[in-house]
């Protein structure tokens, strides 16, 4: 799940996932409370150079073209989110080869970590099988 960093009004920033932002034209009353908001806290209005700037952004943005770095970066940043994988088996031969090297090389926190990750996916690999199992009987 992506986010955007954004500030509203004050000088507070936070993180705004995607799934809760609008893609629809701002009201006027939104409008007015922002502007006050930015007028409240000394913050000033973008001028028509700013928003045409961000505009160009946004544009070159739109027609970025992804290399295979970019992709392996995005594919990362979901999985990092991701609570269940999409292959238990493929997960569970990564976390044993991670387990194998964090052994060997001598760094038994990180493989009693993984061995408590391992115990996890077996877990909840065991309950979605009871889940499935019940919906053929």
């Amino acid at each position: 799940s992506s986010g955007i960093n954004a500030e509203y009004g004050g000088p507070q920033e936070r993180v705004f996932r995607l799934e809760f932002v609008s893609n629809q034209r701002i009201s006027e009353t939104e409008f007015q409370r922002w502007r006050e908001e930015c007028e409240s806290h000394g913050i000033p209005i973008p001028t028509v150079e700013d928003i045409d700037r961000k505009e160009a952004d946004i544009e070159d943005a739109r027609h970025h073209l992804y290399n295979e770095e970019d992709i392996e970066k995005i594919v990362s940043e979901k999985q990092k989110f991701r609570k269940t994988p999409f292959n238990y088996a493929i997960k569970k031969n990564e976390l044993i080869r991670k387990k194998e090297i964090a052994e060997l090389s001598g760094n038994h926190e990180e493989a009693e970590k993984i061995r408590a990750e391992l115990e996890d996916l077996e877990d909840r690999a065991q309950v979605l099988d009871k889940q499935r199992s019940r919906g053929l009987s």
